[in-house]
């Protein structure tokens, strides 16, 4: 990952996984969805690459509605299910309606309480059909083949593929089903979206630790 190394010599790079476009849009209709002003997001470990990813989804959610209380929580380790689910009970008994999950459990708890909830890396709405109803989806494949083609044209590879993993890039996206949020709420969130592939538009990548 980007952050845990640098590029060294010609054949040994980089990248870190920033799905934090997709996660901002997704923010945007979480933050129009709400009915208790309160969201959540469970998350692993606070490394820059987490933080992005956590602050991104609350400034898509504070840009929709800046009076929505963000909720954030950490379970300690990058992989414990049942911990994550036990994280985002809390946060709903807290008040949250949406919650966010950075990795695979908080979307059990979004289930069992009846809530919808966002999801991260992969589409997870097949698995949770009527709870995940928005992904922050991440591909490897563009920087895959940026990599390969490098290779290919003898140019060395010794550098940051970051970049090629973001949305305007085809890297990242959201997948969402439609017509769960209001129509108004998809089409803010849609232009918007046009605009980070345009390149027009720059979600702030913050990597500070979410309050």
């Amino acid at each position: 990952m980007g952050f845990f190394g640098k590029p060294s010599g010609d054949n040994f790079g980089v990248f870190g996984t920033w799905n934090h476009d997709g996660a901002y849009l997704a923010g945007m209709l979480a933050g129009k969805m709400t009915k208790t002003n309160v969201v959540g997001s469970v998350a692993t470990i606070p490394i820059p690459e987490v933080n992005l990813l956590i602050n991104a989804f609350n400034a898509g959610v504070h840009d929709v509605n800046p009076e929505c209380k963000t909720l954030v929580s950490f379970i300690g380790t990058f992989f414990d299910p049942p911990k994550a689910r036990e994280a985002g009970l809390a946060e709903i008994n807290a008040g949250a309606d949406i919650l966010f999950g950075e990795h695979i459990g908080t979307a059990d708890a979004a289930k069992e309480r009846g809530i919808k909830a966002v999801s991260s890396l992969i589409d997870y709405t097949d698995r949770y059909p009527d709870t995940v109803f928005a992904n922050a989806v991440w591909y490897f494949r563009p920087i895959l083949d940026v990599a390969i083609a490098d290779v290919k044209a003898g140019k060395p590879v010794g550098k940051v593929y970051t970049s090629y993993g973001l949305m305007k890039a085809g890297g990242s996206d959201i997948v969402y089903t439609k017509d769960v949020a209001l129509k108004e709420a998809e089409e803010a969130m849609e232009k918007r979206r046009a605009e980070i592939k345009a390149g027009t538009f720059e979600v702030p990548p913050d990597m500070s630790e979410p309050k």
